[in-house]
């Protein structure tokens, strides 16, 4: 036993070497090596999250599916599976609906239709007033002059 001599510091270098892999390989089954995974629903739920504030802050700009999908570094199917998932309407109703809401609050305010329209990111006045008069029933210019001169809204 005396005769036993230290091992070398090459030796030593390699069993320290061997001893740290084995306890990560045995970490890294375990699943505590890495930090788990984030929750996929709240994952998800961020995703839908940051994509409507993306529409509130980037209203009056050409918006689209296709876009909106890019900007969550989603493809446009997962993202529209997703988004309608979360909010149970698809990207484009509930972009169109926030458009117009926006619109009725703008035209409230005292802007005029077309002032309004751009603001929400809509050059064609002809398909901003079709497409309000679908949703809400009656022109802009009928709900802003029920607004502003009754001081009393219809029931949009």
């Amino acid at each position: 036993m005396a005769a036993m001599k230290p091992p070398s510091d090459e030796a030593m270098a390699f069993h320290l070497a061997s001893l740290f892999f084995s306890i990560l390989s045995t970490l890294f089954a375990q699943n505590r090596l890495l930090p788990s995974a984030p929750d996929q629903h709240a994952l998800c739920i961020r995703y839908v999250k940051q994509s409507i504030r993306y529409m509130y802050l980037h209203l009056d700009e050409k918006l689209s599916v296709p876009l909106l999908a890019d900007t969550a570094g989603l493809s446009e199917g997962y993202y529209t599976r997703l988004f309608k998932k979360y909010t149970h309407t698809s990207p484009a109703r509930f972009l169109s609906d926030l458009k117009l809401e926006t619109a009725c609050t703008c035209l409230a305010s005292g802007l005029t239709v077309t002032e309004a329209a751009q603001k929400v990111g809509i050059d064609n006045i002809s398909h901003f007033i079709r497409l309000f008069k679908q949703k809400y029933g009656i022109t802009p210019k009928t709900y802003q002059h029920s607004y502003c001169f009754n001081n009393n809204p219809p029931n949009v």
